[in-house]
């Protein structure tokens, strides 16, 4: 499984811009540690976060198993042998980007030198409540640089969110009639009885056990960007770190005072080739002073390519 090169499904349409809302503390960290934080999945703002797409797994997979194998045994049993299937990967750390516009948009020529994505309302108010709020707008190099370093070559996904309910079933569907097709086709109802007479079946071609393991990770990693619609403004971009039981791995988890998890990714703020491009400095009554000292100390740190932008929105705040 984490043998396996992975990216994302999409149409390899990127943004140009990501946009990563921030306080003043987390600002403070990325300029003073050159890190940015991927969150474990279980802390991020959505309650419902990779439950609400494992959810759709178990619906498509259990009417297609229907379909196959006339039995509801037979689906509940297929069902449980796919979620044992994932248990190695034990955790799952996110990077949240919002973006300026959907993945369709991402299709249309635009302007250079267009900024929307990072001065928006609701993201100051969600990301930033009753603090001085910041924006950093990375260029993609950023997901690129991460997703190369040596301990995420083969266990890191990148891709859109989805949040229509079309979109996420017609992808799951896909999968999952993929998996059938090349998996679990020539099985009976009697290799069906058991989780255990299951993996026996399987046992007999040893690729099919791969592929199998192949199919969690993909699961999993789709999982990570299948989002209520509720969520569907922010338009956002992730990249998807997984960690291993049977693998170690080098990454050192850290905790915030909240005991919230979260581990580093570097990133290079070298003026030769940064990929952050601006900050945009949120509405409130310092805003200007903020993004001129902002400024000064951006100048100080030889970051003076990258744009101070203040918030053009009237909010008090």
């Amino acid at each position: 499984m984490e043998e396996q090169e992975h990216q994302s499904t999409e149409d390899q349409t990127k943004p140009e811009l990501l946009f990563h809302y921030t306080r003043q503390k987390g600002l403070d960290g990325i300029l003073k540690d050159k890190c940015i934080w991927a969150t474990h999945y279980r802390f991020l703002n959505d309650s419902t976060e990779r439950q609400h797409g494992l959810a759709l797994y178990k619906r498509v997979i259990s009417s297609v198993a229907i379909k196959q194998f006339g039995s509801v045994e037979s689906a509940k049993t297929l069902v449980e042998y796919l979620q044992r299937s994932y248990s190695d990967i034990f955790d799952t750390y996110i990077v949240c980007f919002s973006t300026s516009y959907s993945k369709e948009d991402y299709k249309k020529k635009r302007q250079s030198g267009d900024w929307p994505g990072g001065d928006r309302l609701s993201q100051w108010r969600g990301y930033a409540p009753g603090s001085q709020g910041y924006c950093l707008a990375f260029d993609f190099q950023l997901v690129q640089q991460i997703q190369q370093l040596p301990q995420n070559r083969k266990c890191s996904y990148y891709g859109f969110c989805m949040y229509t309910e079309e979109s996420k079933r017609q992808l799951v569907e896909t999968h999952v009639n993929e998996i059938f097709e090349s998996h679990f086709r020539g099985l009976s109802v009697k290799d069906l009885k058991s989780p255990e007479s299951l993996h026996e079946a399987l046992m007999q071609n040893q690729p099919k056990i791969d592929r199998r393991t192949e199919f969690a990770f993909d699961m999993l990693s789709l999982c990570g960007i299948l989002k209520h619609d509720g969520f569907q403004e922010e338009n956002e971009y992730r990249l998807i770190k997984f960690m291993f039981q049977s693998k170690p791995n080098s990454d050192k988890v850290c905790f915030r005072p909240d005991n919230t998890p979260y581990i580093e990714h570097r990133i290079n703020l070298a003026a030769a080739n940064s990929p952050l491009r601006a900050i945009f400095v949120g509405p409130s009554a310092n805003t200007d002073h903020a993004a001129y000292g902002l400024q000064l100390r951006l100048n100080e740190m030889g970051l003076s390519h990258v744009k101070v932008i203040p918030s053009d929105i009237p909010y008090r705040g």
